[in-house]
């Protein structure tokens, strides 16, 4: 697949969901020759002007965390073996 783009949006906090958008790039693709994991939240994308850290919600960091973190482990999992 040289000189096109294949879409697989997928939520990378799930690993399920992960596996499921590498299996429509290996079916399509034939397999995966690079990763780029380009995913992420910051706190400028959730508060607009940024937060300081002691003002930031509980709920938020998880899900910076989950996004920033879990996610990166979720897609190298998936694509390394």
């Amino acid at each position: 697949m040289v000189g096109e783009t294949l879409i697989c949006p997928a939520d990378v906090t799930d690993a399920d969901a992960v596996g499921e958008a590498l299996d429509a790039v290996v079916d399509a693709c034939g397999g995966v020759d690079t990763l780029v994991n380009n995913a992420r939240v910051g706190l400028l994308s959730l508060y607009g002007g940024g937060r300081p850290p002691h003002e930031i919600d509980p709920a938020d960091w998880k899900h910076i965390i989950a996004v920033n973190l879990h996610g990166v482990v979720h897609c190298t999992k998936a694509v390394v073996p």
